[in-house]
């Protein structure tokens, strides 16, 4: 089976203040794929999102651990940590 979400989600994530962002996957029932925010504040361990909607407040997205597991093998192959956020400004 593929993970999709390891796929959009980008390597590298360049975010500052006030940038739009979108929810790469969803994390409950009301932080859902596609929310779209705005950061309020960058800090080591992951960025504080404003999504505005859905009675939600800020909330801090953290960092989420990918890998790729191979059964044959029974190991790890690959492994990625990333903030599951798309920003939106050009």
């Amino acid at each position: 089976m593929v993970d999709y979400v390891s796929l959009q989600v980008k390597k590298n994530l360049r975010l500052k203040m006030q940038c739009p962002v979108i929810l790469l996957k969803s994390l409950s029932k009301k932080l859902v794929n596609g929310l779209r925010g705005i950061v309020v504040k960058l800090e080591e361990d992951g960025p504080t999102i404003n999504f505005g909607t859905r009675g939600l407040e800020s909330i801090k997205i953290r960092r989420t651990s990918f890998s790729v597991y191979d059964p044959a093998e029974k190991r790890i192959l690959a492994e990625r940590t990333q903030v599951l956020l798309l920003n939106l400004y050009l």
